[in-house]
């Protein structure tokens, strides 16, 4: 059986976080898991992306910390390292979730155009919750 790399929890770090993020079909992906919990990457596939590009995204969220995948005989399953991210980077997931907003989770399956928020309106959010937590720990 096939071995699934995933990073140590002292491996996940935020550049790679922010880097997999960064793409809005990955960011559409986790979207949807955290709304909906684990699914199979079949379930996952939005229209119009090919099978190969969805494996890349998964990759890149999976290999930056952010999800996991499990093998159950043929079939891979794709969950949130919440507890992860959240012991690495608290707070980060869920602001960048709530900032994502409900109406792309809800319009995410079998939509390649859901509409997404302007970069600087979720991002500043999640840099101050960052800078926050840096000084909370350096004090």
């Amino acid at each position: 059986m096939q071995d699934i790399f995933h990073p140590d929890i002292k491996d996940i770090e935020l550049p790679n976080v922010f880097s997999a993020l960064s793409d809005p079909i990955r960011l559409r992906i986790v979207a949807q898991l955290g709304s909906d919990g684990e699914h199979t990457c079949a379930e996952l596939q939005p229209d119009g992306i090919t099978k190969s590009t969805v494996s890349h995204h998964f990759k890149v969220l999976r290999e930056s910390g952010i999800i996991r995948t499990r093998l159950e005989g043929t079939r891979r399953f794709v969950s949130l390292r919440k507890q992860d991210l959240d012991a690495r980077f608290p707070g980060l997931l869920v602001t960048i979730l709530a900032l994502w907003g409900s109406s792309a989770t809800a319009n995410f399956a079998g939509s390649s155009n859901v509409p997404k928020p302007h970069r600087r309106e979720w991002l500043q959010p999640v840099l101050s919750l960052l800078l926050n937590n840096v000084q909370k720990v350096q004090t």
